[in-house]
């Protein structure tokens, strides 16, 4: 059936105009007859409608739906069966539209706008995801994020299943070629394949044995992120798809954007499910980012063990070590049985070795080669080389067993370590995660990512020392601050300004660097606040409060003014033991982090 306008649905929306056309589906805008105004009126498989079984399950679905209420859900206001077999939804009309209308338009987002829609979207989605039972979207995309009327960003298209929905989608084939044909010529490359966007689909979506998550929701986040900050889809448009692929990366964002926001994004693509942040990860992330404008850091990227494991075998076939590569790609295909990337790779490297056992025919001559002569000299020799043969077999499977058991007990002993590392490390034990992650090194000592967490976990277990070592020191120095203005000879302004201009300087350096060691081990503020307490606060403090009108400290440039003629010594020494303790802890920590 073609929907006309002035079609009236359900004896009370009159179609006005078409707003949008998907895969299986059409959005009108309509007219409320009974109670006035405009609606969204979505109409499903409006070519041949649907069968009984199947819109029994979309209403099942969609009664479900119209019971959540969050602020940035398109909300679904009413839905029914048009003339028994269509399918359709009413909801309210943004006229806005949708945010897939900014990217054909070229109309990139900011990091402003971005963390607001962050905000917006992934507190949706943590709704969605912390239903009981759990809600998918299954569908993020650009065309399904509407601008609503007060500019906030609103949620749509979700709430059916991923087999609701490729079902759907068959139903709708099956129907339409009993009245049209379907000539696979002129199918799209990029049409939604069952009921998922390819471009937007994370790569746990492919293979034989495809599994969705609340994790695969927030992949598709990442790549709208990515195309509405550059315009562009990832990976030229192939999705998740090509992170199976050996030598794909994730794409960072232009230098424009923050480096900490790129790696939230980065991270949202990540190739392990595990890898991605939650929902409500990124709602926290985007709420500190408005409120202090600075983005905390991204949860940490462990390498799956299955992709160094891949690299590794990369590497030995490139160096034409093809009996190495091949025990590789077998150990990584048993670690992720769903990497049709490495099963290739093993079939080109055991052709390759095939290829090379085969033997090279004789050249065609009346006279012996070499090779006949010593085949007949062996013969003469009878059994004497058969035995220095075997007994170099029997050496040959004996050292091939030592070494496969030294490997395997390599490995087990690596794995054990690393695996309790991790889960240590989750819960903030970093005592055991040290431990452990340092005895799995000794198993791998090359393994770059093993080394990163080893440094994380020294750093973090000095950051605790540290944190103790401050709540001592802050009982004993800030209550004797007041006893500073008294005693010692006066010191006269110029030298005064001097000495505290200097002390500024000091602090100010002493501060970046440690944001820059903290930066380096992917601590966070919070570490840079303990690392500094109470000296940092103590020395701005005493110089911005203009104490009994001695000095103040001015915000442009961080410049010292002394207000008064002369300042007690006293007051002078005590602000340069601040600093001075300051310096010595910077170094502490350093000694410590390489330890």
């Amino acid at each position: 059936m073609t929907f006309q306008k002035s079609t009236l649905i359900g004896q009370r929306y009159r179609l006005l105009t078409p707003a949008g056309k998907g895969g299986f589906a059409e959005v009108w805008q309509a007219e409320d007859t009974k109670e006035g105004g405009v609606k969204a009126v979505k109409i499903l498989s409006p070519e041949t409608g649907l069968s009984e079984s199947v819109i029994a399950m979309a209403k099942a679905e969609h009664e479900r739906s119209r019971s959540l209420d969050h602020p940035h859900i398109l909300r679904i206001e009413e839905h029914g069966v048009h003339e028994d077999q269509y399918p359709y939804l009413v909801m309210h009309f943004c006229r806005r539209g949708a945010l897939d209308e900014a990217v054909q338009q070229h109309h990139l987002l900011t990091e402003e706008q971005l963390a607001q829609l962050i905000l917006h979207i992934g507190g949706a989605l943590r709704y969605l995801h912390t239903q009981s039972p759990k809600i998918l979207h299954n569908d993020i995309k650009p065309g399904n994020i509407l601008i609503g009327d007060d500019g906030n960003y609103l949620l749509t298209d979700f709430g059916i299943s991923t087999q609701t929905r490729a079902t759907m989608r068959r139903n709708t084939i099956e129907r339409r070629r009993m009245t049209q044909p379907l000539p696979d010529s002129k199918r799209k490359p990029k049409e939604d394949i069952e009921g998922f966007a390819p471009a937007y689909a994370a790569p746990e979506l492919y293979g034989k044995n495809p599994t969705y998550s609340e994790r695969s929701d927030i992949f598709s986040l990442g790549v709208t992120l990515y195309e509405l900050a550059t315009g562009q889809l990832p990976w030229r448009g192939e999705g998740g798809s090509a992170l199976l692929r050996s030598g794909v990366e994730v794409p960072e964002l232009p230098a424009s954007f923050s480096r900490r926001f790129s790696q939230w994004v980065e991270a949202c693509m990540q190739t392990d499910p595990y890898a991605r942040p939650s929902a409500t990860d990124l709602e926290k992330a985007a709420l500190v980012y408005q409120e202090k404008n600075y983005w905390e850091a991204a949860p940490v990227h462990v390498t799956p063990k299955w992709q160094i494991t891949e690299k590794e075998g990369d590497r030995l076939f490139r160096d034409g070590n093809f009996a190495g590569a091949r025990m590789k790609y077998e150990e990584a295909i048993r670690l992720n049985p769903a990497a049709e990337s490495i099963k290739t790779k093993l079939e080109k490297c055991n052709e390759v070795l095939y290829r090379s056992e085969q033997p090279a025919a004789a050249p065609s001559s009346g006279v012996p080669t070499k090779l006949q002569k010593n085949i007949l000299q062996g013969k003469r020799q009878g059994h004497r080389w058969t035995s220095y043969l075997a007994n170099f077999l029997i050496l040959l499977v004996v050292g091939v067993i030592g070494f496969a058991g030294y490997i395997y007990y390599q490995e087990k002993n690596f794995d054990e370590n690393y695996l309790q590392g991790l889960k240590a490390l989750q819960r903030n034990d970093y005592e055991t995660a040290k431990r452990l992650l340092e005895t799995a090194q000794t198993f791998h000592p090359g393994d770059t990512s093993v080394a990163n967490l080893v440094r994380f976990t020294r750093f973090k277990l000095a950051v605790q020392e540290q944190i103790k070592r401050a709540k001592e020191e802050s009982l004993a120095v800030e209550p004797n601050s007041n006893t500073w203005y008294r005693g010692g000879q006066p010191v006269k302004r110029e030298e005064a300004q001097r000495r505290l201009q200097n002390i500024e300087n000091r602090r100010k350096t002493i501060s970046q660097n440690f944001k820059t060691l903290t930066s380096q081990h992917r601590g966070n503020s919070k570490d840079i606040e303990n690392l500094t307490n109470p000296y940092d606060k103590l020395i701005v403090t005493t110089l911005s409060q203009n104490n009994r009108g001695y000095c103040q400290l001015t915000a442009e440039g961080g410049e010292v003014k002394v207000l008064k003629e002369a300042l007690p010594e006293n007051f002078l020494n005590q602000l340069e033991k601040c600093v001075e303790t300051l310096e010595k802890r910077y170094q502490d920590m350093v000694l410590k982090v390489k330890e």
